[in-house]
C-alpha cells in the first residue's frame, strides 16, 4: 500500500531532476560570454572603445591571447572599422575581435 503511494512521487521527482539537469551540467563559464557589435571610436594598444548603432559605448581591454580575425594584428584596426567583439562579462576582456566587412563609406562632396 504504501509502495503504490511513494511510486507516483518518485516517478515526478525523478522526472523534474532530469529536466533541472542541463542547468546543473551547463558550464557556467560559457553563459558570461557576450557579443558586442559596432564602430571603433579609438584604439590603444591595451584597449578598444566601441560604440554600437544605438549609442552604447563599451571599453574592452585586450589580453595576449586575443584573437583578430579580418585583420593582421591588432594594431591594424583602425578607428570607424565595423567590429564584432567576443568578450567576457566578468572581465571586460575581449577574447576575439572580428573586423566586420561593409559597404565602401561615401565620400563627402
Amino acid at each position: 500500500m504504501i509502495a503504490t503511494r511513494i511510486a507516483p512521487v518518485f516517478v515526478r521527482v525523478l522526472a523534474l531532476l532530469a529536466l533541472l539537469s542541463p542547468l546543473w551540467a551547463a558550464d557556467p563559464v560559457l553563459a558570461q560570454r557576450r557579443d558586442f557589435v559596432g564602430r571603433v571610436v579609438s584604439i590603444d594598444a591595451q584597449s578598444l572603445h566601441v560604440k554600437d548603432r544605438r549609442g552604447n559605448e563599451m571599453k574592452f581591454v585586450r589580453a595576449d591571447n586575443t584573437l583578430v580575425e579580418g585583420r593582421s594584428d591588432w594594431g591594424s584596426i583602425a578607428p570607424a572599422d565595423k567590429v564584432l567583439v567576443r568578450w567576457n562579462l566578468t572581465t571586460g576582456i575581449a577574447r576575439h575581435v572580428v573586423v566586420l566587412e561593409g559597404p565602401p563609406k561615401a565620400t563627402k562632396r
